[in-house]
């Protein structure tokens, strides 16, 4: 069993720099700039910004030794690409929109082994170019690991392929070391310290940088795609009728419209200068419609003809037909024509996330199922998340 073990971290190991190597050129095709690569004393947790697909590659160029990755589980429903993932890395599955203890007990497993594991704390990727806020669970975990801390950042991933895009633009990126804490200095802080560092090193804000260095970001179809991060017009208030068009974004409703230049912002007449300052406003605009809003089962957000399904540790899913779902302040409801409808509690439902574009991922705790809110076309599911967490906040 032990010569077995070893030959299969042999091969981790060995994929790891195969595919690292590989890639390189790949990246440095893409106008990718990272640090010199170093080595880090092991157990390390290596701890970064998430802004893209690419980002373990960004990550690993710049890091000599081998490295276990913390994965949605989404990424282990892929048919053969998983098989591959798995067979070659190893990932660590992390449900999305679920407090998942297993993982982090993997995790620290794998850590206290004597092996180094890459985290993107911020649980998804950044639909406005503005870092996440990291959770003190983050911190807590660097502490009980007893392992040393890594923090790497990659600047311009975001203005390179906007999580709500489509390809790729034409522009440059970089990925740089920002600081390296010892198991020693961890030790003597708390992990609200900890977290708070962690926030530091890692936060980013794309429009800012971009404003204060602009670079061209040139590409087709710069706008497409834009309705799943934000769907609330700023002219009429109507939810849902914001498309997009070549470089351009409108409103169905209305006579909204603007263009998104190569530098990345809206053009002079648009309400607003980038996708950060819509996406503050209709924050705004969700929590004042939320607390407005006295009738308990009057429809907040609904979408038709979209997807639902329940999924499981092993990866196993149910679909449960297609049909209409909704948010009312006691909760989400999916009606499928011909059966009764699902209804979801708020107060059942601790955890919820977006994974991709447009899908909805959250668990109910009452009933222990992990669900998946999905189409086959472009609709924002950010409304759901945002919905959810000011109606959740209420309850506490």
């Amino acid at each position: 069993m032990k010569i077995k073990q070893k030959i299969i971290e042999v091969r981790y190991k060995t994929v790891y720099q195969i595919v690292r190597n590989l890639v390189k050129p790949y990246l440095r095709s893409l106008k990718y700039k990272w640090d010199k690569p170093r080595h880090f004393p092991k157990p390390t947790v290596v701890l970064a910004n998430h802004n893209t697909d690419y980002d373990p590659a960004l990550v690993s160029v710049a890091f000599k030794d081998q490295m276990f990755f913390l994965a949605s589980e989404n990424c282990f429903r892929k048919g053969n690409f998983s098989k591959f993932l798995v067979w070659g890395f190893n990932p660590i599955s992390k449900i999305k929109g679920a407090s998942d203890t297993l993982a982090v007990m993997k995790a620290i497993r794998c850590l206290k082994e004597g092996n180094n594991v890459c985290i993107f704390p911020e649980g998804g990727r950044s639909f406005t170019g503005i870092t996440n806020e990291v959770q003190v669970a983050t911190g807590k975990f660097v502490k009980i690991s007893g392992a040393n801390l890594v923090t790497f950042k990659v600047q311009g991933g975001y203005l390179k392929v906007p999580r709500w895009g489509f390809g790729r633009r034409n522009g440059p990126w970089n990925g740089k070391f920002v600081n390296f804490y010892t198991s020693e200095q961890l030790k003597n802080m708390t992990p609200e310290e900890i977290t708070a560092n962690i926030n530091k090193d890692l936060y980013e804000n794309a429009y800012e940088t971009q404003a204060a260095a602009p670079k061209k970001y040139s590409g087709e179809n710069l706008a497409v795609g834009m309705e799943c991060a934000v769907c609330v017009c700023p002219e009429c208030k109507t939810i849902g009728n914001i498309h997009t068009e070549k470089d351009d974004v409108f409103c169905s409703n209305c006579n909204l419209r603007g263009t998104i230049g190569e530098y990345s912002f809206f053009d002079d007449k648009f309400p607003f200068h980038s996708v950060a300052d819509w996406d503050l406003w209709q924050e705004k605009y969700f929590n004042e419609l939320i607390l407005s809003t006295k009738d308990e089962n009057a429809v907040l957000f609904s979408d038709e003809n979209v997807n639902l399904r329940t999924f499981d540790l092993n990866h196993n899913t149910e679909e449960l037909g297609t049909g209409a779902f909704s948010l009312t302040k006691k909760g989400f409801v999916f009606s499928v024509s011909g059966k009764d409808d699902v209804i979801l509690p708020i107060a059942d439902i601790p955890d919820a996330s977006v994974f991709s574009r447009s899908n909805f991922n959250f668990t109910n705790n009452k009933n222990g199922l992990h669900y998946e809110l999905y189409a086959s076309r472009l609709f924002n599911v950010r409304k759901y998340l945002s919905g959810w967490k000011l109606i959740r906040a209420s309850l506490n």
